[in-house]
C-alpha cells in the first residue's frame, strides 16, 4: 500500500511517499513494513522502529517477533498517518493493529482493534473530516467487522448490508460529511 503525504500540509516541507507492506528493508534502510521516501532528496527512511509484532511463545510463555503487515495507509485531516495491518505495536506504542505516526512519534488509538486467526487482519483505514477514525477488514471467525474511533473509544459500525463497508471488508469510502458508501 503507499499514500502521498505532506507532513505539514501547506508548510515548507514537501510531499513525500509513504509505503506499507511486509518488510524490513526500505532503498538500504532498516524500515519495519512502513518507510517514506523523500521526493526532494531521494532518500528513504524509517518511521521510528516502524510496526511490530510480538507474540507470546506458547512452551517458553515469553514474547518472539512475529511477521508484521501493513495493509493501508491514510493521511488523516491533521496531516499525521493512520496505519492498520496485523501488528502489535508500533514503535514503543501497543498499537494492536492500528497506530497513528504525529510526525515525530506513534500513538496507539486506545485498544486498538483485536483480530484472531491466520487469515484475519484490518484491511483498510479512513480519517474523518471531525478526526475520528474508521477501520474494517476480516476478525477471524467473526467475519467482516468495521471499528469507529472517536477520539476516546472504540465502537462497532452496523454490518455489511448497510452499505457502510464495502464487500468482504476490503475497503472503506467516506464522503466529505463523514458518511460511508
Amino acid at each position: 500500500c503507499s499514500v502521498v503525504w505532506d507532513p505539514d500540509g501547506p508548510g515548507p516541507l514537501g510531499e513525500r511517499l509513504v509505503v506499507g507492506g511486509t518488510f524490513r528493508v526500505a532503498g538500504g534502510v532498516a524500515a519495519n513494513s512502513v518507510a517514506v521516501f523523500d521526493f526532494a532528496t531521494g532518500t528513504w527512511s524509517a518511521l521510528d522502529t516502524g510496526v511490530w509484532s510480538a507474540v507470546p511463545w506458547p512452551s517458553l510463555g515469553s514474547p518472539v517477533l512475529a511477521t508484521p503487515s501493513v495493509r493501508s495507509i491514510a493521511v488523516a485531516p491533521d496531516h499525521s498517518l493512520l496505519v492498520v495491518g496485523r501488528f502489535t505495536h508500533a514503535g514503543k506504542a501497543l498499537a494492536n493493529n492500528v497506530a497513528r505516526w504525529t510526525g515525530s512519534a506513534w500513538l496507539a488509538l486506545g485498544n486498538g482493534v483485536s483480530v484472531s486467526g491466520s487469515s484475519a487482519e484490518l484491511n483498510d483505514v479512513v480519517g474523518l473530516p471531525n478526526g475520528d477514525v474508521v477501520v474494517c477488514g476480516k476478525l477471524g471467525g467473526a467475519g467482516v467487522s468495521a471499528s469507529r474511533w472517536n477520539g476516546s473509544s472504540w465502537s462497532a459500525l452496523p454490518a455489511v448490508g448497510s452499505g457502510l463497508v464495502a464487500q468482504g471488508g476490503q475497503a472503506l469510502l467516506a464522503r466529505q460529511s463523514g458518511a460511508f458508501v
